[in-house]
């Protein structure tokens, strides 16, 4: 993205954000499609698989009890803004697919969302790749569950899932911790793994996951410094 876009990042409320984090997940479903990555996520929307829709408002409830607790070793749910002025969002955005709110004289939309925990690690990693993380995965580390971004505006900045690591970079090391983790998956010819790693990214561990009736999910397990 531009350097004449700065971006903002802060927690997300069911009030303001739960429509935006519904459709970008829906939205993300196309688009992993349309790159050859369809096995990442399946075809099938978020919104219409059972039982999503009322999980992930119970989420969003939680990551703003924990916000107001000021939790950081727990769900956290981020929204990434970027901030413009007026003229510059009739650029970016269309009105009925893109939030956007006035803060003075400068406007806020959001462009992505990230889900994260403090000194956590999922419970579907394996045994070995936990073990190639070691304690440091443990203790003061921040962990990406998921972060995705917009895809349904119109002429959306480009560099998003950079402006996010660099802000949950800095959202991290303002609360002690020293490590980012991540995980990704490593199918389509590991395209999504070679541009983790351009962002400086490094491999700790490959794995792979069962799935019914399916290949198994690869993923790549990975860590940035902060």
């Amino acid at each position: 993205m531009s350097s004449l876009f700065c971006f903002s990042l802060r927690d997300a409320t069911l009030a303001r954000d739960e429509a935006f984090i519904i459709s970008v997940f829906d939205a993300s479903i196309p688009y992993l499609s349309s790159l050859g990555s369809e096995a990442q996520w399946g075809t099938s929307p978020f919104s219409s698989r059972p039982g999503w829709l009322s999980e992930t408002q119970t989420q969003i409830r939680e990551s703003e009890q924990n916000a107001a607790a000021n939790t950081t070793n727990a769900l956290r749910i981020l929204i990434l803004e970027v901030v413009t002025t007026a003229e510059e969002m009739k650029v970016l955005s269309t009105e009925d697919v893109c939030q956007r709110e006035q803060d003075d004289a400068r406007r806020r939309m959001p462009v992505a969302f990230a889900f994260v925990r403090g000194n956590w690690l999922p419970s579907y990693l394996p045994a070995a790749a936990v073990d190639q993380a070691g304690q440091s995965a443990r203790d003061e580390s921040l962990y990406v569950e998921v972060m995705v971004s917009a895809g349904n505006c119109k002429d959306r900045p480009q560099g998003i899932g950079a402006a996010m690591l660099r802000e949950l970079r800095v959202w991290g090391r303002c609360r002690g911790k020293k490590i980012l983790y991540l995980d990704g998956w490593a199918g389509n010819d590991r395209e999504l793994i070679r541009y983790y790693t351009q962002q400086g990214l490094q491999t700790i561990a490959e794995f792979n996951l069962p799935r019914k009736n399916k290949d198994p999910w690869l993923g790549t397990l990975m860590k940035l410094d902060i």
